[in-house]
């Protein structure tokens, strides 16, 4: 009697708790079916001819692998529907096979879809068919050099893959698009096929002299037969930040001159607070069937070109072999891992970049190689490089000691959340150091500031070099103060409000990244006198004042102002981001010169960071 008394009493919350877990699978299944009905309709609208519901050109390919992932919850008629569009095209007259002998580049000499038929070296196939499958082989040769696995369209012949040059199908607004065919093989989609355009001419607005239909035709092609290698990974991990991102980067793999053609960076910096992965199909606005902020995606392309800056292409291969068992940013992390750092802290390292990009291709930390040539592609297409939005509202000046209160739930004319992985800018013209308190308004958040100051480098080259980080971390509501010094040389500066939190729900068996909205208030304090350097370190931990002999040798002194007495640690990397040494040393109040062994390094450009374990900053040096 008493083991049942006690089996009863259990049985109460354990009926609850099945219950309650019940309630929110249904609900998920109920989520699931009205995002996917949402995303059926989209489809059948962009078929229909309505422009207004794939504003990018290449949302279509999105819509068909994010449909794909609901099949089997659609209605008989969406699902039946979404299977038409998925079975080959048909009534394709003729194809002709690339040198390759890897693509079928199938087209119709009449009808709605005929191609020009113009033959200049009268070999009975149409110059325009010649030309896509010679640049369809040149992606798959640099994918094939990159190691991913090459797609098919049929499973009889999977040496083979079919493309349909077919403007009807892709309607006005389309410029090209990878469906997965009708076979679906567990977490894989195989195979495909692609369809692109004749005629691109409706996309050549608002971009450079010399943009010409080839070149968009050429674009499109490596970015769709990119996303038909991602399709040969475990289409459930990849979200529209891999996706896109990783497809307009694919892009510049294959074209390198050719850097953001289609301006998609200004679309991701002009909204940094949204946060790196952001989806906008699924996030903020789950209701709208169209959402917003569609290009963002595509211009998180910087990102990868930043991990590869970096590491390598290598990396991104890495990355790609890991989502074929983990979904997106547990990949992520598991990839970064192994080179001793995280999705949150590339991420954080990127928007350090991205103030001073571009500038000098050396400094591979906070810099992209490309970074000249897109600056000079965008001077070419007479419009300006937008970074960020905010900062035409929050571009300040503060000549004297006027303190300054930023708080980000007011922020006017700009995201007001800053979301994980994202960051705030604030541009300011100074002319003296001041102390910033941080101040995050919610228990879990964890943020950083960060302050960049850096010369005139656009006017004077020869300043690309010198630029100064200082950084403090600020957790849940916790205010942290940190003070920066006036450099007169280093006059331009962004402070940067970074989120580094991360944090997923779990939804069935995957992994749902959800928001994590942060707010603060940054209180801006300047010094009272612009030449205070003297007397500053009463108002702060410690300052790296310099590194002496420059450039560096074996026997370089780090020179440093302490406000109070405290061990202090510092470590030196290389500029691809490697641990180089480390070691720590007790300072004294006022100033330090502290020596640096440096004996058997080679030339180059280093960074070297020193923090107290609250406050860090770093510095670059160079050692002939």
């Amino acid at each position: 009697m008493k083991l049942l008394t006690k089996l009863g009493f259990f049985a109460l919350p354990l009926l609850f708790s099945v219950s309650m877990h019940a309630k929110e699978a249904q609900l998920q299944v109920n989520a699931d079916k009205a995002h996917a009905t949402a995303i059926m309709e989209q489809i059948k609208e962009i078929r229909n001819g309505n422009d207004k519901f794939d504003p990018n050109g290449r949302e279509y390919t999105h819509l068909l692998w994010e449909a794909g992932k609901y099949k089997d919850i659609l209605s008989e008629n969406d699902a039946q529907f979404l299977s038409s569009i998925q079975a080959a095209p048909e009534g394709f007259q003729d194809y002709y096979k690339s040198e390759s002998g890897a693509f079928r580049v199938w087209f119709k000499w009449d009808g709605t879809d005929a191609v020009d038929e113009t033959d200049e070296n009268g070999n009975e196939v149409p110059d325009v068919v010649e030309d896509y499958a010679r640049w369809f082989d040149n992606a798959r040769e640099k994918y094939v050099e990159f190691g991913m696995l090459m797609p098919y369209s049929r499973s009889t012949n999977k040496d083979l893959y079919d493309v349909y040059i077919a403007d009807s199908y892709c309607q006005s607004s389309v410029l090209g698009y990878t469906s997965p065919n009708v076979t679906y093989e567990g977490q894989m989609i195989v195979p495909s096929y692609i369809v692109v355009r004749e005629d691109y001419s409706p996309f050549a607005y608002n971009k450079p002299a010399g943009y010409t239909d080839s070149s968009a035709a050429q674009i499109t092609i490596a970015h769709e037969f990119f996303h038909a290698c991602q399709m040969m990974i475990s289409y459930a991990n990849m979200n529209m930040f891999t996706l896109e991102g990783g497809a307009v980067w694919a892009e510049q793999f294959v074209y390198p001159t050719d850097t953001d053609p289609c301006n998609y960076i200004s679309g991701f910096t002009s909204n940094a607070s949204l946060g790196l992965n952001f989806n906008p199909r699924a996030e903020y606005n789950p209701g709208d069937n169209q959402g917003t902020n569609y290009v963002f995606p595509y211009g998180t392309w910087v990102y990868f070109n930043y991990l590869t800056s970096m590491y390598g292409n290598e990396i991104l291969k890495e990355l790609y072999d890991a989502l074929y068992e983990e979904t997106e940013i547990k990949a992520y992390n598991t990839t970064l891992k192994k080179y001793g750092t995280s999705f949150s802290e590339t991420a954080k390292n990127m928007y350090m970049s991205l103030p001073m990009f571009p500038n000098d291709p050396e400094q591979k930390p906070y810099y992209f190689v490309n970074g000249d040539q897109i600056r000079e592609h965008n001077n070419n297409r007479e419009y300006s490089f937008t970074f960020p939005a905010s900062t035409s509202e929050l571009q300040y000046t503060t000549q004297g000691n006027t303190p300054r209160t930023f708080e980000s739930a007011n922020f006017p004319n700009i995201k007001q959340r800053l979301n994980r992985l994202a960051a705030h800018y604030y541009r300011l013209n100074t002319d003296r150091g001041a102390t910033l308190t941080i101040t995050p308004l919610k228990v879990r958040d964890s943020l950083s500031v960060i302050v960049l100051q850096y010369a005139n480098y656009r006017n004077t080259p020869s300043n690309a070099n010198k630029f100064k980080f200082t950084s403090v971390d600020a957790f849940g509501t916790t205010p942290v103060e940190m003070h920066f010094d006036y450099d007169p040389e280093l006059t331009n500066m962004y402070i940067i409000v970074y989120n580094n939190g991360v944090r997923y729900t779990v939804s069935n068996t995957d992994y749902l990244y959800s928001t994590n909205t942060a707010y603060y208030t940054l209180n801006y304090q300047p010094d009272e006198n612009s030449s205070s350097v003297e007397d500053e370190y009463t108002t702060q931990d410690f300052s790296i004042r310099n590194i002496t002999p420059m450039p560096a040798n074996e026997n370089s002194t780090l020179n440093l102002l302490v406000a109070k007495p405290a061990m202090l640690n510092y470590t030196v990397y290389n500029m691809q981001g490697q641990k180089i040494m480390s070691d720590s040393f007790f300072a004294q109040i006022g100033e330090n010169a502290q020596n640096l062994d440096l004996n058997g390094l080679n030339a180059g450009a280093y960074l070297i960071e020193v923090n107290n374990g609250v406050k860090s900053e770093k510095i670059n040096f160079i050692v002939k």
